[in-house]
């Protein structure tokens, strides 16, 4: 169905998006919104906690007061609203706020040299891939962890059950983060022992997770570089890791995949498959990340292909993800 095109007001609205993005993300950075109390506290008064200057805070606020953020309750006096709860330290949204003002705004400032290119925004802006920036920024790493955890959790137990591993007795999260998925599965498939591979600040957090879990005793955890080699097992699981690569790379980890698996071992890559509706999320791909991008079902089997690995067949999750599963050709 053709979408109407906007008028010109919705254009101005459409273009001038980035505004509240950085508005949010400031007054978080800032610690604003947890200076907020469910009692009106004046605007002046929060400044002089805050440190900041008090017209250019008020007028912050007011712009957080329209769109929800905030709530001013009398002239020029603020409280909180359960917006500002969501966004106040600890939460996956605060974090969600972080990421969003500190690693990808940058990014997509340098959507030109993305478009000319087909290379990373986020090393043009930072002059090192994203990876290795969070791993030299403990605190971002910390953030990107919580929101990749949270996401990953919302759908893990929805692709946990629908894969099969009655076969298996070993199974291998790369990229597993701190440990979601993997937690998942094994909860899910008591007869299995895992196996946590991600980059070692990656992984910093997963014991925890696993134990929360109950599922530490069957689960090892390893840091390493996917790009060398991965640990031996009969499958290996690769959610939202492959769209994060361009092809050259997404089939290295494939290939130390294939050369790592046990006889008669299988690769799930579990990743969304390019649908109508995904445009910008698979923009964003490669804006920020390493010049992947959302990748269609035909584009995952070839690339599979490319790494000796043929396509069994595709299940889809009630999530975006879908799950390839292919074995050694």
């Amino acid at each position: 169905m053709a979408i109407e095109p906007p008028s010109a007001e919705a254009l101005r609205q459409l273009m001038g998006g980035f505004t509240i993005s950085q508005a949010i993300f400031t007054a978080v950075r800032l610690g604003i919104l947890e200076l907020l109390e469910e009692k009106p506290v004046a605007y002046d008064e929060l400044a002089k906690r805050a440190q900041v200057h008090p017209l250019a805070l008020y007028r912050l606020l007011a712009v957080l007061t329209g769109v929800g953020i905030v709530r001013e309750s009398q002239p020029r006096m603020f409280s909180g609203t359960s917006a500002t709860s969501a966004l106040n330290e600890g939460g996956a949204v605060h974090h969600t706020a972080i990421m969003q003002g500190e690693l990808y705004f940058p990014a997509w400032t340098q959507l030109d040299h993305v478009i000319r290119t087909g290379r990373s925004g986020f090393e043009k802006a930072f002059g090192v891939p994203i990876y290795q920036y969070l791993a030299e920024h403990p605190e971002l790493d910390k953030s990107y962890a919580a929101v990749m955890t949270t996401f990953t959790a919302n759908a893990a137990e929805a692709i946990a059950r629908a894969v099969d591993l009655s076969l298996a007795k070993t199974v291998v999260d790369v990229g597993g983060g701190q440990g979601a998925l993997i937690a998942a599965i094994l909860n899910s498939k008591p007869h299995l022992k895992g196996i946590l591979f991600d980059r070692p600040a990656a992984v910093a957090g997963a014991p925890g997770v696993l134990e929360a879990q109950g599922v530490a005793d069957r689960c090892e955890v390893v840091g390493g570089d996917f790009f060398r080699a991965v640990p031996a097992a009969d499958v290996y699981t690769l959610k939202w890791v492959l769209s994060d690569w361009d092809d050259v790379r997404a089939r290295q980890i494939l290939h130390n995949c294939r050369r790592a698996m046990n006889s008669g071992g299988k690769v799930l890559v579990i990743d969304p498959v390019a649908v109508a509706g995904q445009e910008l999320f698979s923009l964003s791909m490669v804006v920020v990340w390493n010049g992947g991008g959302v990748r269609t079902e035909a584009e995952i089997q070839a690339l599979l292909a490319s790494a000796g690995l043929a396509v069994e067949r595709v299940l889809p999750t009630e999530t975006l993800f879908h799950i390839v599963e292919a074995k050694a050709a």
